[in-house]
């Protein structure tokens, strides 16, 4: 396990190849078994097919154009970003499950994350990588209507984009130790 968290890599470029979606309800199903404070597995996935891959795509490509709108390169980037999406062999959008309780909130929030990563682990074990988005994508209203969800009331934690690498990209971590203080 060592091995597989020491060697992932967030994956820019995909082979056009199709994942397994048996492959992606295994991920799953391994990603459900994370630490959660109460057991109330708060986490909910969407996987989603070509059509909401799409407009998924035209959702993300709306939000470059309103971002990047005073630029003269604007069409480029929106296209590019479309590409991301409408092309990516597969997208699970991972979301927590609101609470009305501001405690439980956050310890709900830890373990979707812990089942967002893990589900990424599982997929990387099989040879198979991810990309992690959590910006103004993750926050788009329309983003929340395509899965079905109130922003009011629940948190998309990541949209995750899964595939074949075309290419591994290097990874650099500094050591543990300049990192960690020991107290008395």
């Amino acid at each position: 396990m060592a091995t597989v968290i020491r060697e992932r890599r967030t994956i820019y470029r995909f082979k056009p190849d199709p994942v397994d979606p048996a492959a992606i309800a295994r991920w799953i199903e391994t990603a459900v078994w994370v630490p959660n404070h109460h057991l109330t597995e708060p986490w909910r996935f969407f996987v989603l097919g070509p059509a909401s891959r799409r407009a998924l795509a035209d959702i993300r490509r709306e939000a470059t154009r309103a971002k990047y709108r005073d630029r003269p390169q604007v069409e480029r980037v929106a296209e590019r970003d479309w590409r991301e999406y409408a092309e990516a062999p597969a997208v699970v959008i991972v979301a927590q499950a609101g609470s009305d309780r501001p405690e439980r909130q956050q310890e709900d929030y830890a373990a979707t994350v812990l089942a967002a990563y893990a589900l990424t682990l599982a997929a990387w074990a099989e040879g198979v990588g991810s990309a992690w988005a959590t910006g103004r994508l993750a926050r788009a209203p329309e983003t929340y209507a395509l899965v079905g969800l109130d922003p009011d009331v629940d948190r998309i934690v990541a949209i995750l984009r899964f595939g074949y690498p075309a290419e591994t990209p290097p990874m650099r971590r500094r050591p543990a130790a300049e990192l960690t203080r020991t107290l008395p």
